[in-house]
């Protein structure tokens, strides 16, 4: 079973996740954090995810018509730029399972 599921442009729905490192909550204060996704080798979402509370490690991805414009099932994965520029992707030794269903 997917991680998220939704459908063909519906916008109105997000991504919400809490980044966590061996049980711990990732504070992502003075951190960016980038939302990608795709399947095959093939990035077709790549775009900065909101933090929506940086000590509770609570990131948002908002996603637009052209985001959700593929149905199929994807991987997807945060990128975190620590303020040393340092990166760490998470989960860090999987994917969040993503599905988009058409839309009638």
């Amino acid at each position: 079973m997917s991680d998220f599921i939704t459908k063909q442009s519906d916008t109105g729905n997000y991504l919400e996740a809490q980044l966590i490192e061996d049980g711990v909550v990732l504070d992502l204060t003075d951190c960016t954090v980038a939302f990608k996704m795709g399947k095959d080798d093939t990035t077709i979402v790549d775009k900065q995810a909101v933090i929506q509370n940086a000590i509770e490690g609570i990131v948002v991805v908002p996603f637009s018509i052209s985001d959700l414009s593929t149905t199929g099932k994807f991987e997807g994965e945060f990128v975190v730029e620590y303020p040393s520029t340092e990166k760490e992707s998470f989960p860090n030794q999987s994917y969040i399972d993503i599905e988009i269903k058409k839309s009638y």
